[in-house]
């Protein structure tokens, strides 16, 4: 007996769409405290100092 052959949703799909979403809260925190620290008159050297801090937790994820 055939069976018609129906698209499954393979794990591999949701990879792309994970890793998107990973990448948001970085992005969001990241643009707010460069507009935040832009409205409180910092140049744009310090403010690309702090933010780079920012991203240390997705740094020392995998340890």
């Amino acid at each position: 007996m055939n069976t018609p052959t129906t698209q499954h949703n393979h794990p591999w799909r949701w990879i792309p769409s994970l890793y998107f979403t990973e990448g948001l809260p970085y992005f969001a925190v990241v643009v707010l405290s460069s507009i935040m620290y832009k409205n409180l008159g910092l140049p744009n050297t310090e403010i690309a100092f702090y933010s780079s801090w920012f991203y240390l937790p997705w740094v020392i994820k995998p340890l």
